[in-house]
């Protein structure tokens, strides 16, 4: 039955380039077999994990455990499996993996990252009240270590007014005016984790465009006068 310890055995052995894994691969023909994901390992703050690295089948007693001190919180089970979570985000780091019996010691080498949660994206504000034709823009406060990000809005914002789906950046010139109105904006992380903001928006004449046609009006009667 594997278990987590540390240790040293007869011979080691590394793998360091396993971009061309199947689902599993062994290693002249070895105790364990390391899942093929394990290359490359993505967590996120808070959020816990239970991803299987090893399977082992050898009728002796064999020892699984990381080359490296992995982030606070996390370790690798009996079963082979990184569990646990974490509370501090991390940049990519290369890790060991390792697992050994009797005769064999063999690693693999692992790139790991804490991503930050998609908890923490907000707009400063949820309420937009804009005026028609006055440019606007506002971008969600986002943090280090997010990864790559997408973003959509449902229903379409009004016209002239767009989402940035890189940044999430709210950007435009409004060009007619509309009512108040409830938009959710999703973004999502690498992994596929999603969360939806609400964002209620309204365009109405600007004060300056009101004004202008007021004296246009008053101009024409003027005139006619």
């Amino acid at each position: 039955m594997p278990r987590c310890a540390n240790g040293t055995s007869n011979s080691t052995s590394t793998i360091s380039n396993t971009d061309n894994l199947s689902e599993e691969f062994t290693v002249d023909d070895e105790s364990c077999m390391f899942v093929a994901n394990s290359s490359n390992i993505f967590l996120v703050v808070n959020e816990p994990v239970n991803q299987q690295i090893f399977n082992c089948s050898s009728t002796d007693e064999v020892r699984i455990f990381p080359g490296k001190t992995l982030p606070q919180g996390i370790l690798i089970s009996e079963d082979g499996k990184l569990v646990g979570s974490t509370e501090n985000p991390m940049d990519p780091a290369v890790f060991k993996l390792c697992w050994a019996d009797s005769t064999r010691e063999v690693c693999i080498d692992s790139t790991l990252q804490v991503l930050s949660s998609l908890r923490q994206v907000e707009y400063p504000r949820d309420v937009l009240k804009l005026d028609k034709h006055v440019s606007t823009r506002l971008c969600p406060r986002l943090h280090d270590n997010m990864g790559p990000l997408s973003f959509k809005v449902y229903p379409p914002l009004p016209s002239n007014l767009s989402l940035n789906e890189a940044d999430g950046c709210l950007t435009g010139s409004p060009s007619s005016r509309s009512d108040m109105q409830l938009y959710t904006v999703t973004v999502k992380n690498m992994l596929g984790h999603t969360k939806d903001i609400s964002l209620r928006i309204q365009v109405h004449h600007s004060v300056r465009s009101s004004l202008r046609n007021t004296i246009g009006g008053l101009s024409s009667i003027l005139l006619m006068v």
